[in-house]
C-alpha cells in the first residue's frame, strides 16, 4: 500500500530521483545528503534534519508492527511505495540516541540480464537444475538487482517454479513463463531458517535467498540444494575469497572439513560486483567472476581459497574474470579514473601492471 508523506519529504525524494542518487541520507543535526556516483552531495538548499522532522517522517511511513520492531531492535529495513509513483528501500538505525535513515530508490523495472554484458558462462548459470550461485558485493553494489535480473531472465524464458526468501522484498516480480512466489521474512515467514526448511516439502525449482548468516541456515541451504534445487544467494563480501571464508568461518573446526566438501560439490559460481564512478558522470560495474571447475573444486575442498587468486586470472577462456583485470579494462577503456579503480583493487601493484600492458 502506498503511503502519503508531507511536502518536505516529497521534495527530498523527488530530488533524489531526479539527481539519479543511489541513496538519501538523513541524520539528525545534518543537512540531507545524497550519494551520487559513489560520492556524497550535501543539499544545502534544504533545512537541517531535526528529531521532530525525522520522527514525523517515520511516524507517517511505518505501521504499528514496524514501529515496535524499531523500538525493540533499534534497526529496521523496509520497502515502501510513495504516492504510487516511487518505491524505496528504507534502512533505519540509531546513533547518539536518534534514528538515522538511509533511503535507496528501487526501480519498478528490472534490468535485463543481457544489459550486463556478462560472459556466456555466467548467463548459463541460469540454466542449471541444481547448485549454488553466490552474488556478492558491498552495500549498494547492485547485487540484489543482478540476482533479480537472473530470476526475471528465467521467468521470461523457462517454465520453472521460483520462490524467493527476502527481507525486505525490494523488487516485485510477476509470473510469466515461470511461477514466482515471494516470501518476506517477518511477514510471510518467521525467519530465514524457517523459510528454507519449509522448502524441503515444496516443489520449487529455483530459490533466491537475500541473506545467510548462521550455521543452521548454511546447513539447511546445503540440504535444500542436495535435494535438487538451484539457489541464488546474495551475500556481503568484497571478493570471492572473502565470501567463501565468511561461510566457512561460521563453523567450528571439527565441522569445517565437511562443509568444505559440500561447497566444493555444490558451488557453481560466484559473482562479485563493484560499483565505481564513471568518467563523465554515472556509475559502472566491475566484476570478479569465478565459475566452478575441477581446479576450483579441488581448492575449495582443501580450503586453499587464496589460490583462487591465481586460478581466476588464468581461466578467462572459461568465463572467469579477476577483479583487478576487470578494473584495469575499465581504466584502459577510459570509463573509470585510475585512482578510483585502484582503491577497489585486490592487489594494487598487480592492477597497475595490468593497466600498463
Amino acid at each position: 500500500m502506498a503511503v502519503q508523506i508531507d511536502l518536505f519529504f516529497q521534495k527530498l525524494l523527488t530530488k533524489a530521483i531526479t539527481s539519479k542518487a543511489s541513496d538519501l541520507i538523513l541524520t539528525v543535526g545534518n543537512l540531507p545528503t545524497l550519494k551520487i556516483d559513489q560520492r556524497l552531495v550535501i543539499l544545502d538548499d534544504f533545512e537541517v534534519v531535526t528529531p521532530s522532522l525525522l520522527g514525523s517522517f517515520l511516524d507517517s511511513i511505518l505501521n504499528e508492527k514496524e514501529k515496535m520492531i524499531l523500538t525493540n531492535d533499534k534497526y529496521l529495513s523496509v520497502v515502501k511505495d510513495f504516492n504510487e509513483e516511487m518505491r524505496f528501500r528504507i534502512d533505519i538505525f540509531y546513533q547518539r540516541g536518534f534514528p538515522s535513515v538511509e533511503v535507496s530508490y528501487v526501480s519498478f523495472s528490472i534490468p535485463a540480464l543481457a544489459d550486463y554484458h556478462l560472459p556466456k558462462s555466467v548467463v548459463n548459470l541460469s540454466e542449471l537444475r541444481r547448485g549454488l550461485v553466490i552474488i556478492g558485493g558491498s552495500y549498494g553494489s547492485g547485487k540484489t538487482t543482478l540476482a533479480v535480473s537472473f530470476l526475471e531472465h528465467i521467468n521470461q524464458n523457462e517454465n520453472r517454479h521460483i520462490i524467493t526468501i527476502e527481507k525486505p522484498v525490494e523488487y516485485l516480480l510477476s509470473s510469466n513463463k515461470s511461477v514466482i512466489e515471494q516470501r518476506e521474512v517477518g511477514n510471510d515467514t518467521g525467519s530465514f531458517l524457517e523459510a528454507i526448511r519449509d522448502l524441503y516439502d515444496i516443489d520449487a525449482d529455483i530459490v533466491f535467498i537475500s541473506r545467510l548468516e548462521t550455521v543452521a541456515e548454511v546447513k539447511a541451504l546445503i540440504e535444500l540444494i542436495e535435494g535438487g534445487r538451484l539457489v541464488f544467494l546474495v551475500m556481503d563480501g568484497e571478493s570471492v575469497q572473502k565470501i567463501l571464508e565468511k561461510i566457512i568461518d561460521l563453523f567450528p573446526t571439527e565441522e569445517k572439513d565437511r562443509i568444505l566438501h559440500s561447497l566444493a560439490d555444490l558451488l557453481e559460481g560466484v559473482i562479485i560486483l563493484k560499483m565505481l564512478p564513471k568518467v563523465g558522470g554515472g556509475t559502472v560495474l566491475a566484476w570478479e567472476i569465478m565459475i566452478a571447475n575441477q581446479a576450483v573444486a579441488s581448492i575449495i575442498r582443501e580450503g586453499r581459497f587464496y589460490q583462487l587468486l591465481s586460478v581466476i586470472p588464468t581461466s578467462r577462456q572459461e568465463g572467469m574474470v579477476s577483479l583487478d583485470q576487470s578494473l584495469a579494462d575499465l581504466v584502459i577503456s577510459g570509463k573509470v579514473d585510475f585512482d578510483d579503480a585502484a582503491k577497489e583493487s585486490l592487489d594494487r601493484d598487480n592492477f597497475a601492471s595490468l593497466v600498463k600492458r
